[in-house]
């Protein structure tokens, strides 16, 4: 139980006084924000993703120290010292990246510190480059590195893609996609950064029809292959006939509302693999839960606990039997 905490989300920034909760007789203590899956949750809308970037930087910071010795190194070429660069430092910084609604604070942020760290592995002084006039843009082609921009924009773009085939039930494509029937109003707070980092998300990628993007992004392969040349200076998508439909070729007055109504984006369906079975379902989860009760079909568990005796699984995943022989066993 040393490592068992609770935490109590509320809608606003008022923290509520809470009983005090018990397991087995001892206490559970209460916090206010912990890491889950390498992300900084809080349980007000206070801590967001500013306080996750700063965590970011601090760690991508200690690695960075760790290598300085590397950096001041003349020996080391610099393909090395690139290879390092990206391995260690541009994977902790930008660890989860791909759904962050940046505002000018956060961009501020990463660019500081990711053409600070660049000047500090090229041996470049902040002097050095007022009195030579070198720019970031600059000490990055020197060094070999792409503009931070790029890797967040490739990563969002991805995660926009994944977004648009998810069923229209999960919370992240109701995030995204969803409005409130018979209300027009604006789009604040994060959901208004998160929309408007879609939006620059889309415009890197080169010729892309923003009205059917949805649509293509359900071919992953395509989607991903698009991805990989996002550049903030994209060629924009042009066409003769802005009343054109791509879809059908036809011409309407109100374009947006007739792709929306006629061609509604179509969702990967999970078909059962039960010979004589046809059902098709939204969700892996679903597909398996039906195979289960109306077959009989489970799921196959080969990963046992090796104690005799023990109540507990088995498991489907080796990581799960792991994790219950430190728990349970403390092994």
């Amino acid at each position: 139980m040393k490592k068992t905490k609770w935490m109590h989300i509320t809608p606003n920034n008022i923290t509520h006084p809470l009983p005090d909760l018990f397991i087995r007789g001892e206490i559970i203590g209460r916090v206010h924000e912990f890491i889950y899956l390498d992300s900084l949750v809080g349980d007000t809308y206070r801590v967001g993703v500013t306080e996750d970037i700063e965590r970011r930087i601090a760690e991508a910071s200690k690695g960075l120290g760790r290598l300085r010795p590397i950096w001041k190194s003349r020996k080391l070429p610099k393909a090395i010292k690139r290879r390092l660069f990206l391995v260690c430092v541009s994977i902790v910084l930008l660890y989860g990246c791909d759904n962050w609604p940046l505002n000018s604070i956060t961009r501020r942020k990463l660019n500081s510190f990711w053409y600070g760290k660049i000047r500090d592995a090229l041996g470049i002084s902040w002097v050095k480059m007022r009195d030579e006039r070198i720019t970031n843009e600059e000490c990055a082609r020197r060094f070999g590195v792409p503009d931070w921009r790029i890797l967040v924009g490739k990563r969002h773009a991805r995660w926009i893609g994944h977004v648009a085939r998810m069923a229209p039930s999960r919370p992240a494509r109701q995030t995204l996609f969803g409005s409130l029937h018979g209300r027009r109003g604006m789009r604040t707070g994060l959901r208004k950064d998160l929309v408007i980092q879609a939006i620059q998300g889309l415009a890197g990628l080169p010729e892309l029809d923003n009205i059917i993007w949805a649509h293509i992004a359900q071919d992953k392969k395509k989607w991903d292959s698009l991805c990989e040349d996002w550049n903030p200076s994209a060629p924009t998508f042009s066409t003769d006939n802005p009343k054109r439909c791509p879809l059908c070729e036809s011409d309407f007055e109100y374009l947006g509302k007739q792709i929306a109504s006629k061609h509604p984006i179509s969702i990967e369906k999970f078909k059962c693999d039960v010979p004589g079975c046809e059902q098709e379902f939204l969700t892996k989860q679903a597909r398996t839960k039906h195979k289960k009760t109306d077959h009989g079909i489970d799921v196959p568990k080969p990963f046992c606990c090796p104690y005799e005796g023990c109540k507990y699984g088995p498991y489907r995943w080796n990581s799960d039997l792991q994790v219950h022989i430190k728990r349970v066993h403390n092994e």
